[in-house]
């Protein structure tokens, strides 16, 4: 899970594995990192032309317009199969989108459709099914929304959590890209 926590001015980055806080770095941006009106993806970078894409599995992708707590992170880790769903684990609030990968591109929760194109198709996942990418231009393309963005929490605090699998580790591998 990554984390983009803003307090009183002071932005930092912090990346969980496995549940455990595994490094946090200051966050020197100054500016709108986000890009209005551009694609927004899942498995691939968005300015990499015909490179680029993610090989391997994505489950259970989540966004949030705040920082979540170590111990929220903990708990959604903890869940395991049980995943995010409100009879396992109560999703935390602030939540603005959640791709499960089901078989589909479904948003279950803003209905922010997404399309699959090239090669996307679906594995058994940490819960349920997740998103299998083939490393070679399969690509999930979310409309822009300002829910996405992510100064539409306070301050600009936004998490992004899922469960990811690599097939293989490449020196470049995007799991999502935003503008």
């Amino acid at each position: 899970m990554a984390v983009r926590e803003v307090s009183g001015g002071i932005k930092t980055l912090r990346m969980y594995l496995d549940g455990e806080l595994a490094d946090a770095v200051h966050d020197p941006s100054t500016g709108n990192i986000a890009n209005p009106g551009a694609l927004d993806l899942i498995g691939q970078r968005n300015w990499c032309g015909d490179y680029g894409f993610f090989f391997g599995a994505i489950d259970e992708l989540s966004m949030y317009g705040r920082a979540l707590s170590a111990e929220e992170v903990l708990g959604q880790y903890a869940a395991g199969v049980a995943g995010k769903c409100p009879a396992c684990v109560p999703m935390p609030d602030g939540g603005v989108a959640l791709w499960k990968g089901e078989r589909d591109a479904v948003d279950s929760l803003a209905g922010l459709q997404g399309t699959m194109a090239g090669g996307v198709s679906f594995r058994p996942g940490e819960v349920g099914q997740a998103f299998q990418f083939n490393g070679t231009d399969g690509v999930v393309s979310i409309p822009d929304s300002p829910a996405l963005s992510p100064h539409a929490g306070a301050q600009g605090a936004m998490s992004l959590g899922a469960w990811v699998y690599l097939d293989a580790y490449p020196a470049f591998d995007p799991v999502t890209q935003q503008g």
